[in-house]
């Protein structure tokens, strides 16, 4: 019978040591989508400024030609 228990101690220990390995691999992922998410998020913010940017260059375009198709 110990036999039998010491194998079922050592199954149970490498399951163990398994479920570990895993969580401490799913955890290392969710780093790296974490990090992605916010390098994704600051590019997104960027594009927003240079979004903004861009309109208001257009609109300062729009406002420099409107006047000279006025005059002209």
């Amino acid at each position: 019978m110990g036999d039998k228990g010491e194998r079922i101690e050592g199954l149970i220990r490498e399951l163990m040591e398994e479920s570990r390995n895993r969580w401490e691999r799913m955890e290392a992922s969710l780093g790296d989508i974490r990090r992605d998410l916010e390098e994704w998020k600051m590019r997104e913010e960027g594009w927003m400024v240079e979004k903004e940017e861009i309109k208001e260059r257009l609109n300062n375009l729009e406002r420099k030609w409107g006047k000279r198709g006025r005059e002209g």
